[in-house]
Order: C-alpha cells, then sequence, then structure tokens
C-alpha cells in the first residue's frame, strides 16, 4: 500500500514538473545546442528515476534525485535564455555571441 501511495504522489509531481521540462527542453533545443539540450533531458529522466526511487524507499531519499531534478532544469533554463538572447542579438544588432564563443574553443 506504502508503495502504491508513493508512487501516486510521484506521478502528481512528474505530472506538474512535466510541462516546464518539455518547454524548456524545446527551447533549449532551438535556440541552443541540440545536442546539449538532449543530453540534459536524458539527466532529467535519470533524476526524475532517482526522486522516484528515493520516494519509495524513504521520504528523504527523493531529495537527491528532486536536487538533481531541479539542477537540470535550470541549466536547460540557462541553455535557453542563452540561445534566445543569443538570437534576438543576432537579428537585431548582427551579433552572434555562439560564434564568436565557438571560435574561442
Amino acid at each position: 500500500m506504502l508503495q502504491l501511495t508513493a508512487s501516486l504522489l510521484c506521478r502528481q509531481n512528474c505530472v506538474e514538473f512535466f510541462p516546464i521540462f518539455l518547454v524548456l527542453l524545446w527551447t533549449a533545443g532551438i535556440f541552443f545546442y541540440e545536442e546539449v539540450a538532449a543530453a540534459l533531458g536524458l539527466l532529467y529522466i535519470l533524476a526524475r528515476h532517482l526522486y522516484f526511487k528515493g520516494y519509495v524507499e524513504a521520504a528523504q531519499g527523493r531529495l537527491p534525485g528532486f536536487y538533481l531534478n531541479l539542477i537540470s532544469l535550470f541549466l536547460l533554463l540557462a541553455l535557453a535564455a542563452l540561445g534566445i538572447t543569443n538570437a534576438l542579438l543576432n537579428k537585431y544588432l548582427d551579433v552572434n555571441i555562439l560564434k564568436k564563443v565557438h571560435h574561442v574553443f
């Protein structure tokens, strides 16, 4: 019974975070590099698995997965913001930050 309750709670949490994840993943993939966004998407899926596995074992066991989940979402947000900023600067000021950074590395 405990595992069923934990499963339902994790499902609700996943339903709440999934639209945020999809929007950030698509935005980062479109405006930034697709490969980096896909890698962070895989990290998010791993974090959700760790969250569920930890939640089933004990309520405090979910924290590492939850923190990893938040880190992956914040990284996707940063990449999406950087990609959108680069697209706007490129369109209106003819400045391509990503191209300049790519030449440095």
